[in-house]
């Protein structure tokens, strides 16, 4: 075992040497692939050879890549990994089952248009059947939507859920994933339930899995609650691969006739400009979304407070908003001749047209 082990440094010597990589001198480079790709064999720990993937830059910037499309224009590319998160109640399931049903019908969703009808899987490991019937029943899913989205329903299993924390858990859902374009796991506190959430060792199989699932060319759409901070529960490790991350917070709309929500940007690898800008999102009791203007969101949450003789400090802490957020808003108000402003605001008592 001694001599293996002498020759063998011989031989890393020998390729630093020439300045050769030791796998080049010990022969362990295969032949290059249709696709130009190089493989190394190394060794695990059970002693079986596994082969490495590689190429150099030249033969990585020759690969002829498709171009990525999108199952949601320009928030949901394919092989995309995201995540919504929220506190409870605000309405994440029905942000994220609206857009699933855009997706599998071919049409739009607030912002984002889907090109062309996906074959969709929605997880649903906490509602009550009748509850998601009746969701799904208000929905703008079409009939062709219909037979695309397939419902994994927490209530109809014989065993549960599957435990995506596992290997078992997994294993169950391959079969119909490979069927699929898109997955919503709603939502991750009831779909893992192995080790701690705040632990990223305990995460680590289940990122494997998230990976894995991109391989094969699976877009997933992760929801998940907020933390005691406002971040996504757990530990951060999970968001690192993400591509997009979404936190729904409250409107000052309130919910009183449906839900209502802000919705932020917190991370977004593929979208800049414009279209990260956080806006506010309206469900109506009958179904219908809508995107309330800042100026409409400024009229029914900052004009009551501020004809109530509220300072902006004092609206803005009232409404969680920033001083300037609400300043900009009354401002305009004002400017355009829908705020009358009080006698004693001398300073906007200017800016009436």
């Amino acid at each position: 075992m001694a001599g293996k082990q002498k020759g063998q440094n011989q031989i890393f010597r020998r390729g630093i040497e020439t300045r050769k990589s030791p796998a080049t001198v010990l022969g362990l480079i295969q032949p290059a692939t249709n696709t130009g790709c190089i493989s190394m064999k190394i060794h695990n720990q059970n002693n079986s050879t596994e082969l490495l993937a590689y190429h150099t830059a030249e033969q990585f910037m020759n690969i002829d890549f498709p171009e990525r499309s999108f199952l949601l224009d320009p928030l949901i590319p394919e092989q995309s990994l995201s995540m919504i998160h929220a506190q409870r109640g605000i309405g994440k399931t029905y942000f994220a089952l609206e857009m699933a049903c855009a997706v599998a019908s071919g049409t739009e969703f607030l912002k984002w248009s889907a090109p062309i009808p996906q074959t969709v899987a929605y997880f649903d490991a906490e509602l009550p059947s009748t509850e998601f019937y009746r969701r799904l029943s208000k929905s703008g899913i079409t009939e062709e939507g219909k037979k695309n989205l397939i419902i994994v329903s927490q209530e109809h299993q014989k065993t549960g859920m599957p435990d995506l924390s596992t290997k078992h858990g997994q294993d169950k859902c391959l079969d119909l994933l490979r069927k699929v374009n898109l997955v919503v796991f709603d939502n991750l506190s009831s779909l893992i339930r192995t080790g701690d959430e705040n632990s990223a060792e305990d995460q680590h199989l289940f990122i494997e899995f998230l990976l894995q699932l991109r391989r094969q060319g699976i877009s997933v759409i992760l929801i998940h609650h907020s933390g005691k901070t406002g971040q996504q529960r757990g530990t951060s490790r999970r968001e690192d691969l993400l591509d997009l991350v979404l936190a729904l917070k409250p409107s000052p709309l309130g919910s009183s006739t449906g839900a209502s929500f802000e919705v932020h940007f917190e991370k977004h690898r593929h979208l800049f400009g414009k279209v990260i800008e956080p806006f506010t999102a309206q469900l109506s009791p009958d179904g219908t979304w809508s995107m309330p203007t800042t100026e409409s969101v400024a009229r029914r949450s900052y004009r009551p407070l501020y004809e109530q003789g509220l300072t902006d400090a004092d609206i803005a802490t009232k409404t969680g908003k920033h001083r300037s957020t609400v300043k900009r808003a009354l401002d305009s108000m004002v400017a355009t001749g829908s705020l009358k402003p009080l006698p004693h605001d001398t300073k906007r008592l200017q800016l009436v047209p």
